[in-house]
């Protein structure tokens, strides 16, 4: 039996835009960024559900009675067939719907042309099995993607988290971040939806340790990677970054009285992500985070990194040098290079 499907939430499978209640899709277009994921219409499967009513009819009656069952049920058919991405993903169930739609439109026919036709067993039974066979193939199609409900993280909806980190992050600073930061952004946040915690917490720390050393080299003009005699680079890494603002970038600054900008709240901000999450994440030996773990690190990263934008966006004595003439790349190079 077609069953009604929760609509709470949002419905995705994993097998390979639209609204919700667009009428006729069940399998939607690859969420972007996350090609293996596409949302399911769980709204027009439980109004594909009521077509079961079918199986409520009895010998005896005017065909005619029936006559509204057959047109929903033949619209709502029509409407799953029409659907390009019905078509390429339930390749069964639409051959399936096309001959129950087709005997449809024939009792709809007959019971117009002839009024006093009443319901027989051999058509109740024709009728019967072809919609069961339509049953069967859609529950072996969808059987064949791994389905999920994707609940809201504190606020956070799931449409977002999957594939619009961007939607949350102050929109002045998004085309400041780098193409490595905004994607390990974007797999966080669709980590954190289906509960990998710990993989959401190690990407959104990824995100802040490369805006971090973007920001460190700006503020001292100091690289933040070295070649290797042998091939290869080394990085300079979260905690030494923090370690080197700490103890050699603020003194300096406040011997020769440097003013510093938003420097002296982002410190300590990465000094807390770092002891937190960042040296533990590094570790396999430490245990995994839980979800108000994973939420905490979320945002207290985009939080940081946009900390990090608007100091830049906003400029200072402390900066060593400005996004103009700089060699990486990393958004929009605004102002002219300093000293």
């Amino acid at each position: 039996m077609l069953t009604p499907m929760p609509t709470e939430g949002r419905i995705c499978h994993r097998n390979s835009g639209n609204s919700l209640y667009s009428d006729g899709w069940l399998i939607g277009e690859p969420l972007r960024g996350i090609k293996s994921m596409q949302p399911v219409n769980g709204f027009f499967l439980f109004r594909l559900g009521s077509i079961a009513n079918l199986f409520g009819m009895v010998d005896g009656i005017l065909l005619s009675t029936y006559e509204p069952v057959f047109q929903t049920s033949t619209q709502l058919i029509t409407q799953f067939e029409e659907q390009e991405q019905n078509r390429r993903h339930l390749p069964d169930a639409i051959s399936r719907a096309m001959t129950l739609r087709l005997m449809l439109q024939y009792c709809i026919g007959l019971a117009r042309n002839e009024p006093a036709t009443l319901v027989q067993i051999k058509l109740r039974m024709a009728i019967a099995h072809s919609l069961n066979a339509f049953q069967t193939a859609l529950e072996q199609d969808l059987g064949k993607a791994h389905t999920f409900i994707l609940e809201e993280k504190r606020g956070f909806a799931p449409k977002v988290l999957l594939n619009s980190v961007g939607d949350v992050i102050l929109p002045k600073a998004l085309p400041w971040l780098s193409h490595f930061t905004l994607t390990n952004l974007q797999a966080a946040s669709a980590a954190l939806v289906f509960d990998h915690f710990t993989s959401s917490g190690f990407l959104t720390m990824r995100a802040v340790e490369d805006t971090a050393r973007r920001y460190y080299e700006l503020v001292t003009g100091k690289p933040t990677t070295e070649d290797k005699p042998l091939g290869g680079r080394t990085f300079v890494t979260l905690g030494q970054i923090v370690w080197k603002f700490k103890n050699e970038t603020l003194p300096a600054f406040a011997k020769a009285k440097t003013k510093t900008g938003k420097l002296g709240l982002i410190v300590p901000l990465l000094d807390t992500l770092c002891e937190m999450y960042r040296n533990p994440l590094s570790h396999p030996e430490i245990v995994t985070l839980d979800e108000d773990d994973a939420i905490e690190v979320f945002q207290t990263g985009i939080d940081v990194i946009v900390k990090m934008i608007r100091d830049v966006m906003a400029g200072g004595d402390h900066f060593h040098q400005i996004w103009h003439q700089y060699d990486f790349v990393w958004g929009v190079r605004t102002g002219d290079a300093k000293g």
